[in-house]
């Protein structure tokens, strides 16, 4: 389902974690951090958008344009800040047919499968983010008093090339990022839970692989799944009956997605604090809460339905007292 007040074709795109503590973004005044992300915000699947100040004001800023609390050549001062940051530009300019464009630099959008690229402006040239970073060190090697070259972040001289590629990573490479998340599951399942004899799960079973692909597909990272996995391995290790829900399932249906997201990152973000156990790891029996032994379950070779029905049945009340 999308998320209320969005179109069916609109993934959610959220922005970085360490946004905050970007350099970049620090040496930007308030206002020029405002425009751009509304830009990320408003830009095409290309990280493209109006260069022009008028437009962005009137498409950007309409309500505080038509209050006066900005004008033109504050605009004009703030996306002249993108493309000049003194830690490397945001933003990059380029004209077709007389009209100016602004690029955003390495907006990584993902790119869905199963719908068309929003297009709305021209492409920005092949070479636009390779010229503009290769200009920007240059000029920061000439001010620096010792001569040695700069390293450069991989991400700061990624071309357009690269990043198409990555962005159809789910159509040539579609394993990569999932073979990691079931490494990293099977290594948490066997580190906190004990087994008589531990099966690893694997990608052959579809049941193992369709919640995680279809989140990857959506524009949610390896990194985000192996956090959140992280995370409830954290709060319920030890807790013998909660490792039957801790599989290629639970963690990733979609009622349960974006609040054990929310509270993954928060607690990445606060240092990775002992996370706090749930209510069910008080003392009480599975078969106390349930009024029934807890199932042994051999995921890689349960049917759907089957499996999703134990799984309501069992933790439907997970987290809470009867």
């Amino acid at each position: 389902m999308p998320a209320k007040g969005t179109t069916k074709r609109e993934p959610w795109n959220p922005l970085l974690k360490s946004y905050p503590f970007s350099e970049k973004i620090n040496a930007l005044s308030l206002g020029a951090e405002t425009l751009f992300t509304r830009l990320i915000a408003q830009a095409d699947d290309y990280g493209n958008y109006y260069a022009d100040p008028k437009m962005l004001l009137a498409t950007l800023f309409p309500h505080r344009w038509s209050n006066g609390e900005i004008n033109v050549t504050e605009t004009a001062r703030w996306r002249n800040e993108l493309v000049t940051c003194t830690f490397g530009p945001l933003a990059a300019t380029y004209s077709v047919n007389g009209t100016e464009y602004l690029h955003l630099i390495n907006s990584r959008r993902r790119f869905r499968k199963d719908i068309s690229p929003d297009e709305r402006f021209p492409r920005e040239p092949a070479d636009l983010e390779e010229q503009v970073l290769s200009e920007y060190v240059t000029s920061t090697y000439r001010k620096r008093t010792v001569n040695v070259p700069l390293d450069l972040d991989p991400d700061k001289t990624e071309t357009r090339q690269d990043r198409d590629q990555e962005n159809h990573l789910v159509g040539k490479t579609e394993n990569e990022p999932l073979e990691k998340v079931l490494k990293r599951l099977n290594e948490l399942r066997k580190e906190n839970w004990t087994w008589a004899k531990y099966k690893p799960l694997t990608s052959k079973h579809k049941t193992n692989t369709e919640h995680i692909t279809a989140l990857l597909n959506d524009g949610s990272t390896a990194d985000e799944l192996i956090m959140v996995l992280e995370y409830v391995a954290a709060k319920n290790k030890g807790h013998e009956p909660s490792k039957q829900y801790f599989n290629c399932t639970t963690p990733f249906r979609p009622k349960h997605w974006e609040n054990n997201l929310a509270m993954a990152t928060d607690w990445d973000m606060k240092g990775r604090p002992d996370a706090k156990p749930s209510a069910n790891g008080s003392g009480k029996t599975q078969k106390d809460r349930y009024g029934m032994e807890p199932p042994t379950i051999d995921y890689n070779n349960i049917g759907k339905e089957e499996q999703a029905a134990i799984e309501e049945q069992y933790a439907e009340n997970d987290g809470r007292e009867t």
